[in-house]
C-alpha cells in the first residue's frame, strides 16, 4: 500500500484524440500482469474522456480497481541539463520549485498555474546530469479528476505518452536491456533501457534514414 491507497491493481487509461485504451495492472506471485485490456473508438471530443465514455468502458471491464493512472498528451515532457552538484543540493521541493523556473519556456502555461514532477535521467558529463520534468496545468489536472470521479474512479497519477510506451523494454523482463521505438504519424519516439532503467528518451523525425542512422550511431540492434 502506498499512502492508504491499494496498489496490487491498478487501471491505467491511455486517452487519445480518437480512442481510449485501458488495461488492468494486477501484482501476483508472478510480479506484474495483466488481467484485462481493451481499446474502444472515442465517441467525444477533447483532451479527456466524456462521463459516458468511462461509464461504457467500465461497463466493458468487470471488477476494474478504482484507483487510475492516465496517459494524456495534455502532459509535458521537457528533459533539462542540471548540474550535479545543484541536484545533490536541492533534494524534494526545493528541487521542484527550482525545475519548475528552469523548465519555464518549455511548460503548457504560467509555473505557478502547473504541477509539476520529475525524474532523474543519465549523467550526460562529469558535471551534468539529464533531468526530465512532467508538467500539467492545474486546472486540466482537475478537470480530468472530476470526471473520473464522476465515473466513481480514483485518479493517482497522470503521464505524458513519450514516458511510458518504454514500459515494454522492462516488462517483464525488469533487469533487461534495449531499445524501444514507438511510431506516429509524424515522428518516431526511442527510449533505451539499462540496467531495468530509462536512460535516454528522444523524438525523431519519422523517416527510414534517420531512425537507422541514429541507431547505428548508439549500437543499437532489434531483437
Amino acid at each position: 500500500k502506498k499512502g492508504g491507497i491499494d496498489l496490487l491493481s491498478v487501471l491505467a487509461l491511455e486517452v487519445t484524440e480518437k480512442r481510449l485504451r485501458a488495461l488492468v495492472m494486477a501484482r501476483g506471485l508472478k510480479g506484474l500482469q495483466i488481467s484485462q485490456c481493451l481499446s474502444l473508438e472515442r465517441t467525444a471530443t477533447g483532451p479527456f474522456p466524456s462521463l459516458e465514455e468511462l461509464d461504457n468502458l467500465l461497463a466493458r471491464m468487470p471488477g476494474a480497481p478504482k484507483n487510475t493512472v492516465v496517459v494524456s498528451s495534455q502532459v509535458t515532457l521537457v528533459s533539462l541539463p542540471l548540474e550535479l552538484a545543484r541536484l545533490r543540493a536541492l533534494r524534494g521541493e526545493r528541487l521542484k520549485e527550482a525545475l519548475r523556473w528552469e523548465a519555464e519556456p518549455y511548460l503548457p502555461g504560467p509555473p505557478l498555474e502547473c504541477l509539476l514532477g520529475y525524474e532523474e535521467g543519465r549523467q550526460v558529463s562529469e558535471a551534468l546530469q539529464e533531468v526530465w520534468v512532467s508538467a500539467m496545468l492545474r486546472e486540466e489536472y482537475q478537470a480530468l479528476k472530476g470526471v473520473l470521479g464522476e465515473a466513481g474512479l480514483r485518479l493517482l497519477k497522470v503521464y505524458p505518452p513519450e514516458a511510458c510506451f518504454s514500459w515494454a523494454a522492462l516488462y517483464p523482463r525488469l533487469k533487461g536491456e534495449g531499445a524501444v521505438l514507438y511510431l506516429e504519424e509524424e515522428r518516431a519516439i526511442l527510449a533505451q533501457v539499462e540496467e531495468g532503467r530509462l536512460t535516454y528518451l528522444r523524438t525523431l523525425p519519422l523517416t527510414l534514414e534517420e531512425i537507422k542512422a541514429f541507431g547505428s550511431a548508439r549500437k543499437l540492434h532489434p531483437e
